[in-house]
């Protein structure tokens, strides 16, 4: 999968594109249904699959259900051939719809326009499918929302922050997992949890390793520790291990094995269930 992280001022291929844009934060089963006809739309067209995304969400109050790392690895999974992410900048934030179309067309060929019913982007969102189709002599086809309001971010985000997993699960059409960098910052057993919802480092040994995963953009379950598994890569097989949320956004993950890793490494923490206190 090509990336390209700004616009680009000149074409950066030749092939016919059929072209999809939108947050996909969490890429849940509404947004899998949506890509899932582009890709079979630039099937027929022989035609490159291209996703326009952006890494953070237009509305700062909300925290993202995904990594833009996990976002690019479900991407990439489900075949898209070139992917767009862009900063939401206020640049970007405030181009006219015909402007944002004018720097999308300068980099692809594209053929066909394939979005969701509910799609609004360009300052004050005043582009929709029909300014779209308007501007683009109807190369559009229109997506109807998959089950409306039932598979949205909203709703993924409530499942999460309440800790009803298993239903975020079914919303995401995958097991809900983290995903994204990891330091490993030295050995050391099971966080302490603190009386404030902050955690303590306990004296380091040999026995187990840590880690701490980039979590503060994100939507996360409830405070606390949680028994969960880590994948590493082919090399490992799920991990047993511990994670504990703090209220300052961290995840400490604690492996329950000694292992050889690299200093920085990008793991996908599953969580299983709530560390009861006794």
């Amino acid at each position: 999968m090509r990336k390209y992280f700004c616009f680009a001022p000149t074409p950066v291929c030749q092939e016919q594109c059929v072209l999809t844009l939108g947050m996909f934060d969490g890429v849940h089963q509404g947004h899998q249904y949506l890509l899932k006809r582009a890709k079979e739309v630039a099937f027929k067209q022989n035609a490159l699959f291209v996703v326009l995304t952006f890494r953070e969400l237009p509305k700062a109050q909300n925290n993202l259900i995904i990594t833009s790392y996990h976002k690019n690895v479900l991407l990439e999974q489900l075949g898209v051939d070139i992917l767009v992410e862009l900063a939401f900048s206020e640049g970007i934030k405030n181009l006219h719809p015909k402007q944002f179309l004018d720097l999308v067309e300068t980099m692809f060929p594209v053929s066909t326009w394939v979005v969701g019913e509910d799609l609004r982007f360009g300052a004050d969102r005043l582009g929709d499918p029909a300014f779209l189709s308007q501007l683009t002599q109807g190369r559009v086809e229109v997506v109807e929302q998959y089950f409306r309001e039932e598979f949205s971010s909203t709703n993924v985000r409530r499942n999460i922050s309440q800790g009803n997993l298993s239903k975020a699960s079914f919303l995401l059409g995958r097991t809900y997992s983290l995903m994204g960098k990891a330091h490993v910052f030295d050995s050391a057993p099971f966080l302490q949890e603190e009386s404030d919802g902050g955690f303590q480092l306990p004296p380091l040994t040999s026995t187990k390793t840590s880690l701490t995963l980039d979590a503060k953009d994100l939507c996360l379950p409830q405070l606390g520790s949680w028994h969960a598994l880590v994948r590493l890569g082919e090399e490992y097989h799920d991990l047993p291990a511990a994670c504990s949320i703090s209220s300052e956004k961290s995840c400490f993950l604690t492996l329950h094995d000694k292992l050889p890793l690299p200093p920085t490494l990008f793991p996908e923490v599953i969580l299983l269930s709530k560390i009861e206190k006794l």
